[in-house]
């Protein structure tokens, strides 16, 4: 169990790295992305905070540039709207994802297909 044990902290440890160096952003929200919420609470129930995006809506295009880092609760509250205004009959939707490059926050433009939400 001690191996398993070492495998899981040094995850953690790497994981930890990764966002201190990277600064990464929420992609809906622009908000700086704690290592600390990605952590799994150890109630056995709770999930982290941290999930991926598809920037194209497209779950196949599983390429770098299609994904980026989100909080889980922005995640599901960008699905939400986006499932409300395909109900309400728009064709086309627009939105825009946040990335973090170099210290700086860019915004992108996405217009998307309704139908494919």
């Amino acid at each position: 169990m001690a191996n398993l044990y070492s495998k899981i902290e040094r995850y953690k440890q790497f994981i930890k790295f990764f966002i201190e160096k990277n600064s990464p952003v929420c992609g809906i929200c622009a908000v700086k992305l704690s290592w600390k919420s990605f952590f799994p609470k150890l109630s056995g129930y709770d999930r982290d905070d941290l999930t991926q995006h598809h920037k194209n809506h497209n779950r196949a295009n599983d390429t770098i540039e299609n994904k980026c880092l989100v909080h889980r609760t922005c995640h599901r509250q960008h699905h939400r709207n986006m499932q409300i205004l395909k109900n309400n009959g728009s064709k086309q939707i627009t939105y825009y994802c946040y990335e973090n490059r170099g210290g700086k926050t860019f915004k992108e433009k996405y217009i998307i297909n309704a139908k494919m939400i």
